[in-house]
């Protein structure tokens, strides 16, 4: 729901990719766990930054992150 709000603010090249395709719905730890996979994906380079991770709900709760590389790259 929240890309489909934002699209306008985002780069048409933009790769979307949600963790609960292939491992279901975490509930609450959703979004410590998307961290947690973008940094490993910096980490170990099968994925380049920034890594934008966001979470919202259907309520007030919503929260971002952004995510660059140690080297600054990305």
């Amino acid at each position: 729901m929240a890309s489909l709000r934002t699209r306008q603010y985002l780069a048409e090249e933009v790769r979307m990719v949600h963790p609960a395709e292939s491992m279901g719905d975490v509930g609450a730890a959703q979004g410590p766990l998307m961290v947690g996979l973008a940094a490993r994906g910096l980490h170990k380079q099968y994925r380049e930054g920034p890594i934008l991770v966001w979470s919202s709900s259907d309520r007030a709760e919503r929260a971002a992150v952004l995510l660059r590389d140690s080297m600054g790259q990305g």
